[in-house]
């Protein structure tokens, strides 16, 4: 388990991504393996692994970069319960900034004030980078931030600094915007238990 950052603060805005393996039949579901959280100054503030809850089917290494024993009590991964209350306590009372962030809190089966959420998925200034859908984080870091992720296995430290590297950019112009209250129920978690 990489740690937090040494001297590493819980500021007003915290940035989440999650990495999931494959569960149940041919792994279609997802699962919880891995969240990581930064600041304001992109230090890591959380990073877990999480221990499965149920068989593991699909990997996904490709993307995670995972292997079994990663998720294992002995190399540091700990039970989803654990990693609930220890992201719920660092959420508490912060904006909370992310990337398609319902899939992340619907496997972490929390949730969390839409008033207090900043998805880089449906900020509409980001979205007009992107194409008619969705844009993906790796495109809008490379159009906005001229950086270069997602590159091969995903990391989620880098993840969740390029939606916080986003956020800060676009900070004033989000804050002012009538995007942050548009999001309705639609951005509620679905949640399920893995």
């Amino acid at each position: 388990m990489k740690e937090k950052e040494k001297n590493a603060k819980v500021t007003k805005a915290v940035s989440l991504d999650c990495e999931m393996v494959g569960v149940g039949e041919r792994g279609r579901d997802s699962c919880l393996a891995r969240v990581t959280i930064v600041n304001e100054f992109l230090d890591v503030i959380y990073f877990r692994n999480v221990i499965p809850s149920q068989e593991v089917t699909d990997l996904r290494s490709h993307i995670t970069g995972l292997t079994l024993d990663d998720l294992k009590e002995e190399a540091g991964a700990v039970p989803l319960e654990t990693v609930q209350q220890e992201v719920s306590s660092l959420l508490k009372d912060k904006i909370l900034v992310g990337h398609a962030l319902r899939n992340d809190l619907s496997v972490l089966m929390l949730s969390h004030p839409v008033r207090s959420t900043r998805d880089t998925a449906k900020f509409k200034v980001l979205r007009q980078a992107g194409s008619n859908g969705m844009p993906r984080l790796k495109d809008l870091a490379a159009f906005h931030l001229n950086q270069k992720i997602q590159d091969g296995v995903h990391d989620p430290i880098e993840d969740a600094r390029a939606a916080m590297q986003l956020y800060v950019k676009f900070k004033d112009m989000w804050e002012s915007s009538y995007d942050v209250y548009a999001c309705k129920v639609r951005c509620l978690p679905d949640v399920h238990a893995c």
